[in-house]
């Protein structure tokens, strides 16, 4: 129902122009999706929104967009306050930054413990907003991070720390990042896989198919899961 309502407003706001990504998150009443689009752009310019459903407008997000670089892949808080996404602005690689909307004046707050001299997107952040889940390119491949917000630092996967040369995408964390499904191209196409901490991979053949399976996005409760 959400995600019709927001095709629905999100056209008949004039946002039918390319757009990629969208995330939503309800502040305190508050029903809010940010999304990427190239609108008013040249082409591959891209730039973050964030478009209130309740007043049918969007929200000013000062200084967080690029005029050169695209801006991509926003993930909004749960209490819409915080939005990461990826930008390539630095000139080094796609790093991912974090926009603090309730900051005085509103901008980027440093991750010492998220960018390094390798890509790192796709952030989605856990539902608690305690842990960032993001990719990151090591020895040629990407690969699935977590990042402890609270001394910015990196968490152990066992099971998805690993070092084969297959690609781990998309990640979509629980509400405290107990839980992660992700895709995984290992097989060929790529499939959706679902780890849980202190299991590691779950045993859900039905996930497997011929055909490619991508971006999934699990509950907050880990029980659901769509892709």
């Amino acid at each position: 129902g959400l995600l019709l309502l927001t095709s629905v407003l999100l056209a008949l706001a004039g946002c039918d122009t390319t757009t990629t990504s969208p995330t939503g998150g309800d502040s305190g009443g508050e029903h809010l999706v940010a999304y990427a689009s190239d609108r008013n752009q040249a082409p591959g310019q891209f730039d973050i929104y964030l478009y209130d459903l309740d007043l049918l407008g969007f929200r000013s997000l000062p200084s967080l967009n690029s005029p050169s670089a695209a801006d991509m892949n926003p993930s909004l808080s749960s209490n819409g306050r915080l939005i990461a996404f990826e930008s390539a602005r630095s000139g080094t690689g796609i790093d991912i930054l974090l926009y603090d909307r309730a900051a005085q004046p509103p901008g980027l707050v440093a991750l010492p413990g998220v960018n390094t001299g390798a890509d790192e997107t796709e952030p989605e952040f856990s539902g608690d907003l305690l842990k960032l889940a993001f990719v990151q390119v090591a020895g040629g491949f990407r690969r699935i991070r977590l990042m402890d917000g609270v001394p910015d630092t990196l968490l152990a996967l066992p099971g998805l720390d690993t070092t084969g040369a297959f690609n781990d995408m998309s990640p979509s964390t629980n509400h405290d990042a107990s839980t992660i499904a992700y895709a995984w191209d290992g097989n060929g196409n790529p499939d959706v896989f679902v780890w849980r901490r202190g299991v590691g991979l779950l045993n859900l053949p039905s996930l497997i198919s011929p055909e490619r399976d991508l971006d999934p996005a699990i509950s907050t409760d880990g029980r659901f899961l769509c892709f």
